[in-house]
C-alpha cells in the first residue's frame, strides 16, 4: 500500500509542474513569435482593412477600429489579405455604432496565434457579409 501513496504523490508532483510550466511555455512561445512585428501597424489615412501580421504563428496582442461616419462590423481573419467583397467567416466580429471605438484582444498576459496571419477588416453589412468600407482607422499589435 505504500508504493500506492508514492504513486499518488508523484502523480501530483507532476502535474503540479505541469500546471506550472505549461502558462509560461506558451506565454514565452507567443512572445518569442511576435517579435516580428513589436510595433503596431495601423492605417495611414482611412481604410477598410489592415494587415497587422503576415506570417504564420505570428502572436496578436489587440487591435483597435476607430470610425465616425458610419457604423458597421469589425472582423478579424486568420488571413496574409482581407478576403473579397461576399460571404466570409471571421475569426471574430463585432459591430461597432458611429462614432465609435472597438478594442479587442486576448486575456491579458496572453496571444491569440495565428495559422496564416491576421487580418482586420471593416465592412458595412453583417459579420458573414464583407462589404469593405474604408471609413476605419485601423491598428494592431
Amino acid at each position: 500500500m505504500r508504493w500506492i501513496n508514492k504513486i499518488k504523490v508523484n502523480i501530483i508532483m507532476l502535474l503540479v509542474v505541469l500546471m506550472v510550466l505549461a502558462p509560461q511555455t506558451y506565454l514565452n512561445t507567443a512572445y518569442a513569435q511576435s517579435i516580428v512585428s513589436l510595433y503596431p501597424q495601423y492605417t495611414t489615412s482611412l481604410a477598410s482593412s489592415q494587415v497587422i501580421y503576415s506570417s504564420a504563428g505570428s502572436a496578436l496582442r489587440g487591435f483597435q477600429v476607430t470610425t465616425s461616419s458610419v457604423a458597421g462590423y469589425v472582423m478579424l481573419f486568420d488571413a496574409t489579405s482581407a478576403p473579397a467583397d461576399g460571404a466570409v467567416t471571421p475569426v471574430k466580429c463585432v459591430y461597432i455604432s458611429y462614432p465609435g471605438t472597438v478594442l479587442l484582444g486576448p486575456d491579458p498576459g496572453t496571444a491569440w496565434l495565428a495559422k496564416y496571419g491576421w487580418t482586420v477588416v471593416f465592412s458595412s453589412t453583417g459579420c458573414f457579409t464583407k462589404t469593405a468600407s474604408a471609413t476605419a482607422f485601423i491598428s494592431g499589435q
